[in-house]
């Protein structure tokens, strides 16, 4: 989890520094809130890394997950 967590900074923080850097913020973030957002990932076996993958990750897929889980549910993916 720790070495996950590190990955997952660098690439949102670092991101930001290439050209068109929010663009490229948001999809990683995106691509985080996504896995985060499945029901498995909130399994009280995952919670706690859930959770510090989700910060290491910054503000941003906090505001992203709601509207992942709702997109799940809307398409029905469920944990896919």
């Amino acid at each position: 989890v720790e070495r996950l967590c590190e990955i997952v900074f660098r690439s949102a923080y670092g991101t930001r520094r290439l050209r068109n850097g929010e663009r490229h913020a948001l999809i990683t973030t995106g691509m985080v809130a996504m896995y985060l957002s499945k029901a498995s990932a909130r399994s009280p076996e995952l919670r706690s890394a859930s959770r510090e993958i989700l910060r290491a990750a910054g503000s941003l897929p906090r505001f992203q997950m709601p509207i992942m889980r709702m997109m799940r549910a809307a398409q029905g993916l469920g944990d896919a």
